[in-house]
């Protein structure tokens, strides 16, 4: 009997896992240049059902934000089709740095029409969306990592951000070690890492970033 439990639940996940891999953003960031009036991210649906997909910005802290607006936050997306969601600014953003916030793209399985008490499951992608102002629209990011510094108070290794822009980070290493990833290093400031060991001296520190094209690079920083 527990046997049968076990196998119809992993052929239940399985479903509901080939359900979820029919879905996809077409971007892993958005970077909106202020000149612009909107940016848009596209959702595709390659599956056979019709799916819900509810849309809404966070801030750099995951608070809701009506900085951005998502048009439209809520809509049906047919099987086997795409839509664009168009991103639209809604207040006056810094004109010295880059600002961050996410935009979060649900799918939800829409609800029976008999009414039928059925498992639903939902899938949500988040990805980045940087505003860039005008002074920075010529940024090179190869240039921009090579500003990073590193350096070691006590235990932790301190990475400095002195660049106006946003270093996407998808790991940190240093002699080996793989360090915690702090995800990115927002503008003029630093990440503070703890320090699986100490240091030897001349270390390199190995940060694996992301462009604006969401490939990852690497970029080698010697500690100060």
């Amino acid at each position: 009997m527990i046997k049968k439990i076990l196998f119809f639940m992993a052929a239940a996940c399985v479903g509901i896992g080939n359900s979820l891999a029919a879905f996809s953003v077409e971007t892993t960031r958005l970077v909106y240049e202020e000149n612009n009036k909107s940016e848009q991210v596209t959702v595709a649906n390659k599956g056979g059902k019709n799916y819900l997909v509810q849309t809404w910005i966070e801030d750099i802290n995951g608070k809701h934000s009506m900085d951005f607006l998502a048009v439209a936050p809520l809509f049906k997306l047919k099987g086997d089709s795409k839509q664009s969601i168009q991103i639209i600014r809604n207040s006056v953003q810094p004109t010295d740095r880059e600002s961050l916030y996410w935009i979060n793209i649900k799918f939800v399985e829409p609800t029976s029409k008999d009414g039928a008490n059925v498992l639903r499951y939902s899938l949500v992608n988040r990805i980045k969306l940087i505003h860039r102002p005008n002074a920075l629209l010529d940024v090179q990011m190869a240039e921009e990592v090579k500003k990073i510094k590193a350096s070691v108070e006590g235990t932790q290794l301190v990475l400095e951000n002195p660049s106006a822009v946003y270093i996407n980070l998808n790991g940190v290493y240093v002699n080996e070690q793989v360090l915690e990833n702090p995800g990115y290093i927002a503008p003029h400031s630093s990440e503070r890492i703890e320090l699986k060991e100490s240091l030897k001296s001349k270390s390199i520190v190995r940060l694996n970033y992301i462009n604006d094209y969401g490939v990852s690079l690497n970029h080698e920083v010697g500690v100060d």
